[in-house]
């Protein structure tokens, strides 16, 4: 028997995925997905399943700065393709902080924690070392432990990637074994090899060490490459064919296929009571990155291929091996949308996540904040004692109890490298509506909060509460009335769309204010109401493609996260007067969004 799973598994950002078999709690089989978190904390998400077709969030380890400080981080720096794997009872994963991200340099950390369970605690960092970054751990069959990962080279007359790094790492003495250091691997003309992940395995032809590694950087050149060797003092060879070898995972030279920039990703067994390492005993799967772009009607699809505001996401392909001992990928080496999985028993007794991280969690489990910690410094978060609802507009059951209330101090702009108060949560589809309710009463234009269309510091969009005037003690003697705003980053340039366009909304003295953004495809809207359900779409049309990897990249180089929709507050002046936001919801949709019906 079997089932299809429909990719990606995880939609939105949710990028280099680490693939991983284990066991949980109870002895199950369970399978689980690392991904970067790049500047958002806490750092790493983990997706947990027992049949690949149902996926759910349930662990971001690094949620303390004992184990990650990423204040100052650059947009797109921190925690870079991270490594889980389960090896001698326990889980292991390495990550990699980023804190350079532009230039000859690339300056980064790779550390190792521990712990007997997803759910934590977790152990004090090891630092293993600064050589590069995308390192993983392999744990070979006499107990020995190597890390993997990309070598930079800062020379300007050199290629910065120079290979693939292997150390062997002493459990007993908690470091890296320097003189044990090797490059085992340069990758083929295609350049930027990254993303090792090393395995031993038994195929048709012999046993080998496999080492899957990405190339072609996270555009849409990007493709997956697999090289062997007979031990890891070997040549590596890459799997044969092709100019200089044949790619195992690439959509490069299928432009109309629907997952596009597939690669970087790792490989897991599934199906039978244990891992066995010989390729003729069970069924393989490979988890990558991919990205599904918006279209210009325009525009070649062929290049550019379009833009992808929901970032790098995780998909799930099926490999057979070959008589020769080389994996293939089922279907064809582009990548496939629906996949075929073994029907995989889910147990009646699992860990309960509510009891793991969600409950320990200090925001809704689907925010994050940037670089920072959520603490009382940024303001604080009340459960929703119940989710029990009403009925909302077209039917639909009302879950804005659901989320609670948020109070946010005002804290530096949207532009900050360093604490902003600002909780933001994943785009996870092209058709969504997100509205929260807002309660807020500034005194001056130093002072707003609201709802963001978030990419990074420097391309973002947000419709806020702020005043017309400025009633500080001392202040200017202008009129002073709340008003609403949109403001627009891109690239670093600001716009207030309202107030350019000679527009002003007052906000009646005394009315509660809902905000809302209405994503449909490539372009979004504001609109706001004062009943929370008859909104009014303010004059502004935004392009989600200016939200996307894709277009950061025709600027600079910083381009690995995806949109997000934010609730902020914004304070110049220091005082930090509170926002409290409340009735949040966030709501995909079969069609575009409702308001934009006339």
């Amino acid at each position: 028997m079997s089932n299809m799973l429909s990719n990606p598994v995880l939609p939105g950002f949710n990028a280099d995925p680490s693939f991983v078999r284990g066991l949980d709690e109870f002895g199950n089989t369970v399978y689980y997905i690392a991904n970067s978190t790049f500047e958002y904390f806490p750092g790493v998400q983990i997706h947990r399943s027992y049949d690949l077709l149902n996926w759910e969030l349930v662990a971001r380890p690094l949620d303390s700065v004992e184990l990650l400080d990423m204040k100052g981080d650059p947009d797109s720096g921190g925690i870079w393709a991270p490594d889980l794997s389960y090896a001698d009872g326990k889980w292991w994963l390495i990550y990699t902080d980023v804190k350079v991200t532009e230039g000859s340099f690339k300056d980064c950390t790779n550390y190792l924690t521990t712990a007997d369970s997803v759910f934590g605690p977790w152990s004090t960092p090891v630092k293993l070392t600064n050589s590069g970054f995308d390192a993983s751990l392999f744990h070979d069959e006499d107990g020995k432990k190597y890390l993997v990962n990309m070598y930079w080279d800062p020379r300007e007359y050199k290629h910065p990637f120079a290979g693939i790094q292997c150390t062997e790492y002493s459990v007993t003495e908690q470091r890296l074994l320097p003189e044990t250091s090797r490059i085992i691997y340069h990758g083929t003309n295609v350049k930027l090899v990254e993303g090792p992940h090393l395995y031993k395995l038994k195929t048709p032809a012999g046993e080998f060490y496999y080492l899957f590694a990405a190339q072609g950087g996270t555009t849409y050149t990007h493709q997956e490459v697999v090289a062997r060797a007979k031990t890891l003092d070997g040549v590596f060879e890459t799997q044969p064919g092709g100019f200089e070898g044949e790619p195992f995972l690439t959509a490069y030279d299928t432009p109309f296929n629907y997952l596009q920039k597939c690669g970087h990703g790792a490989l897991v067994e599934v199906g039978g009571a244990s891992k066995t390492g010989d390729v003729t005993q069970n069924e393989w799967y490979f988890a990558h990155l991919t990205s599904r772009p918006v279209k210009n009607p325009l525009s070649s699809e062929i290049d550019p291929r379009g833009y992808c505001p929901l970032g790098r996401e995780s998909a799930i392909q099926k490999v057979a091996w070959n008589q020769d001992g080389w994996p293939e990928i089922v279907g064809g080496k582009q990548g496939a949308q629906f996949v075929e999985v073994p029907e995989l028993e889910v147990p009646a007794q699992v860990p309960n996540v509510h009891q793991g991280n969600r409950e320990a969690y200090a925001l809704p489990f689907d925010f994050q904040t940037l670089r920072i910690p959520f603490t009382s410094e940024l303001g604080k978060y009340e459960k929703a004692e119940s989710c029990a609802g009403g009925t909302a507009k077209n039917g639909q059951s009302d879950e804005r109890d659901c989320f609670g209330e948020l109070t946010l101090y005002g804290r530096e702009s949207l532009l900050s490298l360093h604490t902003q108060a600002h909780v933001l949560r994943r785009w996870q589809s092209l058709n969504f509506e997100a509205t929260v309710k807002v309660e807020y009463d500034p005194s001056t234009y130093q002072q707003s909060a609201g709802l963001s269309a978030y990419y990074n510091t420097q391309h973002w969009s947000a419709l806020s509460i702020t005043n017309r005037g400025n009633s500080l003690p001392g202040g200017l003697d202008n009129p002073s009335a709340r008003m609403l705003q949109i403001t627009k980053t891109d690239r670093g340039n600001q716009t207030s769309i309202l107030s350019v366009n000679s527009i002003t909304v007052l906000i009646p003295d005394g009315a509660d204010v809902w905000l809302r953004l209405s994503v449909c495809d490539s372009t979004y809207y504001y609109s706001f109401s004062y009943d929370g359900y008859n909104f009014t779409i303010l004059p502004f049309t935004g392009s989600t493609t200016e939200l996307s990897d894709d277009y950061t990249l025709e600027s600079y180089g910083g381009f690995f996260t995806g949109a997000f929709v934010g609730l902020f507050n914004v304070d110049g002046t220091g005082l930090g007067i509170p926002a409290k936001f409340s009735e949040f919801e966030y709501t995909e949709l079969d069609d575009k969004p409702t308001e934009l019906d006339d």
